[in-house]
């Protein structure tokens, strides 16, 4: 083998599996960020002095709690 070419990486199935399981949900959390973000909710969120159950926070959205 020459100098300059590298070694292939190899890993299990299982490696693998779950590194492509972190990328989906790390794709989920960001479509979830971008939902919060278009609804308003992290804005409503900043302007509330204590907590509200998610039924409380789906009324002042005006959404409806799922």
């Amino acid at each position: 083998m020459e100098a300059n070419q590298q070694q292939p990486v190899t890993e299990s199935s299982e490696q693998f599996a779950m590194k492509v399981h972190g990328h989906v949900m790390s794709s989920y959390i960001g479509i979830g960020i971008a939902f919060g973000d278009r609804l308003g909710l992290f804005e409503l969120l900043a302007t509330l002095d204590e907590p509200k159950s998610a039924a409380e926070i789906a009324t002042l959205a005006k959404l409806k709690e799922r």
